[in-house]
């Protein structure tokens, strides 16, 4: 607060010191200028006059307590010719300035995620905050539409995800004599994808077998191109089913705990001619064991890619080979662990 004591009649005006961008309005007066009684209860104690003044003293505003901390060049020399010069000024606490930690919120999913951020930013020049980008790939992958509807039945759809910004676009490409015209289900956008469960849409959502429920629709992922199976290959943290030293090691396990010499007279009876086992002789030899046949098309995808030498097919001696060798790993003193 700023005191301006008026020599002429006694009087006191008190006008309030705003801070800069203290979201005060431009009206500094507290007080307009009157005498100022030192007690509202008392009468007799009269008015405050110049020679109650003095740095350190409490004066009573109308019930606010105003200590005086300092007087300019002008009040002290005046005061110190009238024989009451003025002590030195006090240095009040300063308050420390509030620290604001700005939290984002959550994208809602209406909308795009930058126009959400922007309206964070508090900004006169509005700019959203920059996303981190991710790997620069797009994996990509083939469905189809988990429907009863008839009219579905046949429907294909282009899966792309992009991991620089997490987004996916779903396409359908058309068939000739079909009926169907084809062209975007889902055309990329610019923030990250949901399900129908409200869960975001991430890289490790996406396999070889894997259910996807968006818009309304659930895609059942049935393929992928040999670019991106052998990128998940590399990352078996977020791919769990294209790590091959895990699904083999499970698969041993699982089997070992049932008997290994059932397993291997099966796989060599179904693959009497050739000694080859495809996908669907695999999928059907692993679907007697429990704990194996819920597993996604995208394991033994990746066993076969691993031991089939390109072809799309496993030998039951290789397969066998790998089978003893993990259960060997694990068996210490005779005992299974």
């Amino acid at each position: 607060f700023k005191l301006h004591y008026f020599l002429t009649d006694n009087t006191i005006e008190v006008l309030q010191i705003y801070g800069t961008n203290c979201g005060r309005d431009p009206y500094p007066l507290l007080i307009k200028r009157a005498k100022i009684p030192k007690s509202l209860d008392d009468e007799a104690a009269g008015f405050y006059h110049w020679s109650d003044l003095d740095i350190g003293t409490l004066i009573d505003v109308y019930g606010r307590r105003i200590q005086i901390v300092d007087a300019d060049e002008f009040t002290r020399e005046w005061m110190e010719n009238e024989g009451i010069p003025l002590t030195a000024p006090l240095q009040p606490p300063e308050d420390e300035a509030p620290k604001f930690e700005r939290i984002l919120p959550p994208y809602t999913g209406y909308g795009s995620e930058e126009d959400s951020l922007t309206s964070c930013v508090g900004s006169l020049v509005q700019t959203a905050p920059k996303k981190l980008p991710g790997t620069d790939r797009t994996l990509r992958y083939l469905g189809r539409l988990k429907s009863a509807q008839p009219e579905d039945e046949g429907r294909e759809f282009v899966l792309q995800f992009f991991c620089t910004d997490n987004t996916l676009a779903i396409r359908e490409p058309p068939q000739r004599n079909s009926g169907i015209v084809g062209g975007n289900f889902l055309k990329r956008g610019t923030s990250q994808v949901k399900d129908d469960y409200d869960n975001p849409i991430t890289p490790g959502s996406l396999y070889i077998g894997a259910e996807v429920a968006t818009q309304g629709y659930v895609f059942v992922v049935t393929d992928s191109d040999d670019s991106t199976l052998k990128y998940m290959e590399t990352e078996p943290e977020t791919f769990p089913y294209s790590d091959y030293n895990a699904v083999i090691s499970r698969w041993g396990r699982v089997i070992a705990a049932i008997h290994m010499a059932e397993f291997e007279e099966k796989a060599e009876k179904i693959a009497s001619e050739t000694g080859l086992l495809s996908l669907s002789a695999l999928k059907s030899l692993l679907s007697d064991y429990q704990g194996l046949c819920e597993q996604p098309d995208q394991a033994p995808i990746t066993v076969m890619r691993k031991l089939g030498n390109g072809e799309f097919s496993v030998s039951v001696e290789a397969l066998m080979q790998q089978l003893k060798a993990s259960v060997s790993a694990y068996n210490v003193g005779g005992k299974m662990y």
